[in-house]
C-alpha cells in the first residue's frame, strides 16, 4: 500500500522550503507572513472546503427529498468517465475560484 503524506505536513514542508531556499533572496517572506500563509493554507485550503461541503450537503438533503428525485439522477452517470471527470473539475474549480476571490475581499478569510 502506498504511503501518502498528510496534506498539512506537506504544506508545512513547502512553506519551510520556500522560506529556507527561495528562488531569489528578495523573495524570502518576512516571518510574520510565513505564519499568516500557514494559517491561511491550513484553514482555507484544508478545513473550510470539507466543512462548507458538509454544511451544504446537510442543508440540501431535506429539499432534495421533498423533490422526490433520486439523488443519483442529478449526476450524468451515463456520460463517459473522462467527461464526468472534466465536469467534476469544472464544478470544483468554479467553487474554489469564488472562495479564492472572497478571500481577497474579506479580511476574515
Amino acid at each position: 500500500m502506498a504511503w501518502w503524506p498528510n496534506p498539512t505536513v506537506m504544506i508545512g514542508v513547502l512553506a519551510l522550503c520556500a522560506w529556507l531556499w527561495p528562488h531569489r533572496p528578495d523573495w524570502r517572506p518576512p516571518d510574520g507572513e510565513v505564519r499568516t500563509d500557514l494559517v491561511f493554507m491550513t484553514v482555507v485550503q484544508l478545513a473550510v472546503p470539507p466543512l462548507v461541503g458538509s454544511f451544504f450537503v446537510y442543508l440540501l438533503i431535506a429539499p432534495a427529498r421533498r423533490l422526490d428525485l433520486p439523488v443519483s439522477a442529478l449526476w450524468p452517470h451515463l456520460w463517459p468517465v473522462w467527461v464526468q471527470a472534466v465536469l467534476m473539475v469544472l464544478v470544483v474549480d468554479f467553487l474554489r475560484y469564488w472562495m479564492h476571490g472572497a478571500s481577497h475581499e474579506n479580511d476574515t478569510l
